[in-house]
């Protein structure tokens, strides 16, 4: 057997034959798969698949997979992560906070522009213990993605309060007011029972969402938190990742943050949408 493996004859070590360079024309198509599964003398190293489709893109102009350029363009598509704002941008846009708060006085919020967007500026009470609002806290939250829930544009730790920036649709009200209109009582936007079930609807998709595939809790449902816009009349969630910053809201079901309190809120929720008060 080692006599197998000796020199040639000529002393010198046997060169390793190069495959002969494949032959095609322009009108015909060029089947790179085909020049794999031949066999090709003195080819030590077979090339992966991704190297194939590379070479196949660079030298034929052709388009990637369908499935990697979805990926691709899925990756691309996704929004920018939360933001850390500094104090005296969130004072600029609210003109030093003193512009007029949309809402309750519990749960009221400034809209204004930050960088570009527009957005419902919410102001709460730190929760004691709670991580800071830095931007690792905020990649967390900023992780998770759902059509049903408002994206988090980013937040503001400042002294005892956190301020958080919600992405608003334009037009859009929060459920309150869409059931209460302050200055006419007697009317609402939600005037059908299909608009009020898809409201319902949306809430449970989002709150599904947050337990189920986030792992989380949402710790403020209520109608406040939920903001409607048209067309279709459809609800995001707000506040999704308060739980980590704020402390909870000042509600009879109120307390720790859980699966279980977030479900007993969404219960007080369709009690109100079917009742209108």
């Amino acid at each position: 057997m080692l006599s197998s493996l000796s020199l040639p004859s000529n002393g010198k070590p046997p060169m390793a034959h190069a495959a002969p360079p494949l032959e095609h024309s322009a009108s015909e198509p060029f089947d790179i798969y085909a020049s794999l599964r031949a066999p090709a003398a003195g080819r030590l190293v077979a090339p992966s698949i991704s190297h194939v489709l590379c070479l196949q893109r660079a030298r034929f102009n052709m388009p990637l997979p369908e499935s990697i350029a979805s990926r691709a363009a899925a990756r691309a598509s996704l929004p920018d992560p939360p933001a850390p704002y500094p104090f005296k941008e969130l004072a600029a846009a609210t003109n030093n906070f003193l512009a007029k708060r949309v809402g309750s006085s519990a749960s009221a919020y400034w809209r204004c522009s930050l960088r570009g967007r527009d957005a419902a500026l919410f102001q709460l009470p730190v929760r004691p213990g709670a991580s800071a609002a830095d931007a690792a806290a905020l990649a967390r939250v900023g992780r998770y993605h759902h059509a049903r829930l408002a994206r988090l544009l980013g937040a503001c730790p400042a002294g005892a309060h956190v301020y958080l920036a919600y992405e608003l649709p334009p037009g859009a009200a929060t459920l309150a007011a869409c059931l209460r209109a302050s200055r006419c009582p007697g009317f609402t936007a939600l005037c059908t029972w299909a608009s009020r079930v898809q409201v319902a609807a949306d809430v449970a998709q989002g709150l599904e969402y947050i337990h189920h595939h986030a792992g989380a809790v949402h710790g403020r449902v209520s109608p406040a938190a939920v903001i409607v816009s048209d067309p279709g009349h459809r609800a995001r969630l707000t506040h999704f990742g308060a739980a980590e910053f704020a402390a909870a809201a000042g509600s009879p079901y109120a307390g720790e943050p859980s699966r279980e309190a977030d479900v007993y809120a969404f219960g007080v929720l369709l009690l109100e949408l079917l009742s209108g008060c």
